[in-house]
């Protein structure tokens, strides 16, 4: 489990890569003093480079803001009482019994004669 000092320790070092890039291309072309001496030098592709670094380098940052915003809108779960006498819990002995309520139901019709539907639980009989 994620704890949100985890969490925000990993989102302020994912920032690390991008600013260290941004400062030595900063660096190279305040050096140089201009964009256009820094490419008559032939740091043009280097500068390049570090510049795809840093962008590529910021896909862990907006994975992580997309994730924020995912987890923002995800409904909330209710803890008080909203009415439900169960608590919203999953109840398989409630399913079962109504499973074989409806399929003694469907027997008794079966056998005076109705249509039998096409409700099936678990394997088909295929006499």
């Amino acid at each position: 489990m994620t704890t949100p000092l985890k969490y925000t320790i990993g989102f302020v070092l994912s920032f690390v890569p991008s600013i260290y890039c941004a400062y030595v291309v900063y660096y190279l072309i305040n050096t140089s003093g201009s964009l256009q001496d820094a490419e008559n030098n032939g740091l043009g592709p280097t500068l390049l480079g570090l510049t795809i670094v840093g962008l590529l380098s910021c896909i862990p940052l907006v994975v992580k803001v997309v994730l924020v915003f995912i987890e923002l809108r995800r409904p909330k779960l209710r803890v008080g009482g909203g009415g439900d006498d169960d608590g919203g819990r999953f109840d398989a002995d409630a399913v079962v019994a109504r499973y074989l309520a409806q399929r003694s139901s469907q027997a008794e019709s079966s056998e005076q004669g109705g249509a039998v539907s096409s409700l099936s639980f678990g394997r088909k009989n295929t006499q």
